[in-house]
């Protein structure tokens, strides 16, 4: 199912983004536990990844006022870190997505 896995991926994302951010890793445990197996009726697990992508879509905001922020900048072969409630890369970077 790409949905779910695209939904595991955006929440990997998210957390190295918004660290120690408990709704997210909640967001994330409520996820593994959906079971999706072949020939089942998935319209419970769709119904569960389609809601905590509006959950997730509704609170960055929210996150991006409460959260540090970690984002990686590359120039060349050079990479940094940057952590802060609104982060920019230095002059010359390039946020790595």
């Amino acid at each position: 199912m790409t949905d779910y896995k695209k939904l595991m991926i955006r929440l990997e994302s998210l957390k190295r983004r918004y660290v120690n951010n408990t709704s997210l890793l909640a967001m994330e445990e409520k996820m593994l536990k959906i079971q999706i197996s072949p020939g089942d009726n998935l319209s419970s697990a769709i119904y569960n990844i389609e809601s905590i992508n509006k959950k997730i879509d509704s609170s960055i905001k929210v996150w991006d006022q409460l959260y540090l922020t970690i984002i990686e900048c590359v120039k060349g072969n050079t990479t940094k870190k940057v952590t802060a409630k609104n982060p920019k890369c230095p002059k010359g970077y390039k946020v790595k997505l």
